[in-house]
């Protein structure tokens, strides 16, 4: 009786110490998961701010580049306005007709 009683009490250590191990591996796995669920994220959210700032970046060259083409074309067309009507001032067309024709005011007509 007494090896009976060894042997139950053998058993009954070595299934208690099979569940808390059962226990315990399923607590830790389910630590790690969340703990790199949260490193994920992290790094995730890292990763989405630098790939946003990087469109940013170049979405802001892209319309500095169109805003400053715009400009550029601004310029030249008042450029060739104005080159427009110093010929037609000095061939002696009258102020209405120069403004009419280059768009510019009697004011810029007159301070050629």
């Amino acid at each position: 009786e007494l090896s009976y009683q060894a042997s139950m009490y053998q058993s009954s250590y070595h299934d208690g110490r099979l569940d808390g191990e059962k226990t315990g591996m399923a607590a830790g796995m389910e630590r790690g998961r969340e703990a790199g669920r949260k490193e994920g994220r992290a790094e995730g959210r890292e990763e989405g701010r630098e790939e946003g700032k990087a469109e940013g970046r170049e979405e802001g060259k892209a319309e500095g580049r169109e805003e400053g083409k715009a400009e550029g074309r601004e310029e030249g067309l008042k450029a060739k306005a104005t080159e427009m009507a110093k010929v037609m001032k000095q061939a002696g067309e009258p102020v209405e007709k120069i403004a009419q024709y280059t768009r510019l005011t009697p004011e810029e007509i007159a301070d050629l």
